[in-house]
């Protein structure tokens, strides 16, 4: 698979290195809690999704189906979609009823870009790519300070 098409089809995808290196790219020091034997580190995944206006239901809909498709990943740890919720606090932003925010964990980079390359995820993409105006991803690594 060309790893260049990962997330052909949506609007904001990030830019993969032209040599086919590494989607995402960490930096993992020697003795870090964090980093396995296999020098492997935890990833958490914060992937926000606009969708088109007044599509998020059905966006909802096709992430149900392949929520636990996922969770089955090898290194998946969690994997759940969340919309916003309307709330008192006042430094709340506004509630955007056409955003979906992904939060995933995965055990390595390996297993989070092994997922974006996951034939259901693959069918996935496709199926939704007309009901998403766009999608950025925040990968993050636990603080190792």
């Amino acid at each position: 698979m060309d790893k260049s098409r990962v997330l052909d089809g949506f609007p904001g995808k990030p830019n993969l290195s032209p040599d086919g290196g590494s989607i995402v790219k960490n930096v993992v020091k020697l003795g870090d809690p964090f980093v396995s034997a296999e020098s492997k580190i935890m990833v958490v995944v914060i992937a926000t999704i606009l969708t088109e206006s007044g599509k998020r239901d059905e966006v909802l809909k096709h992430f149900g189906e392949v929520v636990p498709k996922v969770l089955q990943e090898e290194g998946c740890i969690e994997y759940m979609p969340f919309v916003d919720i309307q709330t008192m606090i006042p430094t709340q932003v506004e509630p955007n009823q056409d955003q979906v925010v992904m939060l995933e964990k995965w055990e390595s980079t390996e297993a989070l870009e092994q997922h974006l390359l996951a034939p259901h995820m693959l069918e996935f993409r496709t199926q939704v790519k007309d009901m998403i105006k766009a999608v950025s991803l925040q990968i993050l690594s636990p603080d190792r300070s």
